[in-house]
This record gives C-alpha cells, structure tokens and sequence, in this order.
C-alpha cells in the first residue's frame, strides 16, 4: 500500500506511479505481494476489501529540484525537473502512516483507513458490520 499527502506539488505525489510500480510490481517479483482470491491486486482501498495489514511503501527524493521562472514580458511561468535519485523504503503500518499524512490527527479519511486495515483482532467486528449493512448476521464459528 502506498499514501501520499494532499500537497500535489509535493515529491510524493510526483512519485506516485513509482510507489504503484513498487508496491504493485516490483514486490511481486521477490514474493512479498500476494493477491487477495476475488479481488484485485492494485487498486483504490474504497474498492479493496478489507485486510488485517498491508505493507506500506514510501518512495522519495531528497536530490530532484523544480526549478520555476517567470517571463515578464510574456506574462508566463516555465518550469523544469532535475530528478535525482528515487529510493524506496518501507514505512511501517499504513494506518500510522496515513494518519501522520493528516497531520497525526483522527480524521474522518485516517478513520476510514483504519476501518479497512483492520489488525490481527479486528475481522470479526468488520466482518460483522458489512453483513449487517446487507441485512445478514455474521456468526463466528472459530477465532479471529
């Protein structure tokens, strides 16, 4: 899984497709991505199902600059990119790492991320309250 911030001028989000690539692909090829049966294997956590964990990468690059300038004569702005190195690295749990993104604060996007990463302890209580909202009962036979 992968997050960034609302910033859309920020290094993260200009990496993004790098952490799709990375998250989505590049993982597979070392067996640490395994698609869930039934559902697809990238895409958007409103259309994933729900997950006890979820790996989190984080790409950056300390050394990629933008340089802007202004023409006044012409009255507009140009810019270019100097991307230096991109590197990955894991950023623990997504849940943590998602609500750091909103300011370390539960907000109603952070609590949503949390009702879908759920933990070890939590697939009963979510199990339990997508059935409900189909109008079925969910009866645990086993442990969580």
């Amino acid at each position: 899984a992968f997050a960034w911030g609302t910033d859309g001028g920020s290094i993260q989000s200009a990496l993004k497709g790098n952490a799709l690539f990375q998250a989505g692909f590049a993982n597979m090829l070392d067996g640490s991505v395994e698609q869930i049966p039934g559902a697809p294997l990238c895409g958007c956590l409103d259309r994933m199902p729900v997950v006890t964990n979820a790996k989190c990468t984080q790409v950056t690059s300390t050394d990629s600059t933008v340089n802007v300038t202004f023409n006044k004569s012409l009255g507009v702005f140009d810019s270019s990119l100097d991307l230096g190195t991109i590197s990955t690295s894991d950023c623990g749990n997504i849940v943590d790492h998602y609500k750091a993104l909103e300011g370390g604060e539960d907000t109603p996007e952070s609590l949503y991320v949390a009702g879908r990463v759920v933990g070890a302890t939590g697939c009963t209580e979510a199990t339990t309250s997508f059935l409900s909202s189909k109008g079925l009962e969910f009866s645990a036979t086993g442990t969580d």
